[in-house]
């Protein structure tokens, strides 16, 4: 199987117009795109709220940079319920938020403070509960907002903070059973308390469901009170947890609200990135490929039961009973899974410069890629597609390569045994193919053996 796949996927003639389909990725190893910063190494939850459960190298080998908590599902029937049930639920809450934000401060990442989970308001509360600004009386969202501001400023410096007002408000009456309204008024409330008290805080929104688009009602609304109101976020931020979808297409529907209502342009941050079938390998590297390419921060969904919501970096890595009743979250034991090495590949190998990529024509074939001392790496992903898709690398030249010859690639393969829950140390290693090429440019064909492993291929001088 390893050799058909190491000598199947370099056999292929150097011209693209023997390709049969339209699933190519294309790689222009002449455009420098700037240092890599590894946008797509961020966590919604996944990290204990005790310090040090798990080992500093799985935090520093995959470049965790991001994390989004606000204390649901703390484990063992710890957490409380949020600010709407008690002052104790809530300092409960909170306190593992704090708990985090220094976790995250340790290794030099940005921690995004989940407030509608502090509130508590995680789609778990019940039918009744109240929200703020219900019945036109502000006075309890003021003393909410004037508890958390407090518990940070007691806590120490806010480096790497930053405050996520609500979440995805958008969604039903899941996280906001009220009108569009009275979020909005909401919405103003906090952004004026938070960036008085706060000032050096950047706030986050709307963290929508939907994506933006000047056909979604909500997202218009949105634009035009923050543009009314002075309550611009800091930066902009919706979810890509819908199943379809991709980077390029929603980003462009973004700018084209902002520029219909005159905002500015600032970054992007997907806090919620990657459904269930979503998180393999191949997916992952698609993802990182499209985040990259936009200059998104991305922060991976979980999608575990409640019990592991703090711990497994959200199933990126697992440790002995996680799969079954003996599972205990405060044990060790931690091991990685075949998805946490692409990420692993992607902070550690990949360095030097970024280079432009290019998405296949129908968004469903994609690749990142790096360049560092006449060495090119490529990660290859896809959205699980079937059958062979190709990689078309230009400018082979900025390699010290001839405009012509014989190249020679390096290939390795992430799988996905027993998916979350499957140990995988290191990829494979699939040896070195070789590829004819001409005219500065090569085309080489990846025959995928499953439709969840993911490739990387390294090009340069052996």
């Amino acid at each position: 199987m390893l050799v058909n796949i190491l000598l199947g996927a370099i056999v292929v003639s150097a011209h693209p117009s023997t390709r049969q389909n339209s699933q190519v990725a294309v790689v222009n190893l002449g455009s420098n795109t700037g240092s890599p910063k590894h946008l797509a190494s961020g966590l919604l939850y996944g990290v204990p709220v005790e310090p040090d459960q798990i080992p500093d190298h799985f935090y520093e080998d995959m470049g965790f940079n991001y994390l989004r908590a606000g204390g649901t599902h703390l484990p063992n029937g710890n957490g409380g319920r949020g600010w709407i049930t008690s002052l104790e639920d809530y300092q409960i809450r909170m306190d593992s938020a704090i708990s985090n934000l220094n976790t995250c401060q340790k290794y030099g990442a940005s921690f995004n403070l989940l407030t509608a989970d502090i509130w508590g308001d995680d789609g778990g509360q019940a039918a009744d509960s109240k929200y703020p600004g219900d019945g036109g009386d502000w006075s309890d969202y003021d003393a909410f907002l004037t508890k958390i501001i407090s518990d940070i400023k007691s806590n120490g410096p806010t480096t790497g903070l930053t405050i996520d007002i609500w979440n995805e408000p958008d969604y039903g009456t899941v996280f906001w059973n009220r009108t569009q309204e009275q979020f909005l008024d909401m919405w103003g409330w906090g952004y004026a308390r938070l960036r008085k008290e706060l000032p050096d805080v950047p706030l986050l929104g709307p963290s929508t469901a939907y994506y933006p688009g000047l056909d979604n009602a909500w997202w218009t609304k949105f634009a035009a009170y923050v543009k009314s109101n002075n309550s611009i976020p800091d930066e902009w931020v919706w979810h890509m947890e819908l199943g379809y979808g991709d980077m390029e297409t929603t980003t462009e529907d973004l700018h084209a609200v902002l520029d219909a209502y005159d905002l500015p342009r600032k970054p992007l941050n997907i806090n919620e990135y990657a459904t269930p079938p979503e998180q393999t390998p191949v997916f992952t590297a698609w993802w990182i490929a499209q985040l990259e390419r936009v200059n998104a921060r991305g922060l991976r969904g979980v999608w575990v039961s409640a019990a592991q919501v703090f711990d497994l970096f959200g199933g990126l890595i697992s440790k002995p009973n996680a799969d079954n009743d003996k599972y205990d979250p405060e044990a060790g034991g931690y091991y990685p899974t075949g998805e946490y090495q692409v990420y692993k590949y992607y902070n550690r190998n990949m360095t030097g410069n970024r280079v432009a990529t290019t998405s296949s024509s129908d968004r469903t074939v994609d690749a990142y890629a790096t360049v560092d001392k006449g060495h090119a790496k490529i990660i290859f992903g896809s959205r699980s597609v079937s059958g062979t898709a190709f990689i078309e690398v230009n400018d082979l030249s900025c390699l010290g390569l001839p405009e012509s010859g014989t190249l020679d690639i390096k290939i390795w393969a992430f799988p996905f045994p027993n998916g979350r829950f499957g140990e995988v140390n290191a990829p494979v290693d699939l040896g070195w193919g070789q590829q004819d090429y001409a005219g500065n440019s090569a085309t080489f064909p990846v025959y995928p053996q499953d439709d969840v492993t993911a490739y990387a291929f390294e090009i340069g001088a052996k």
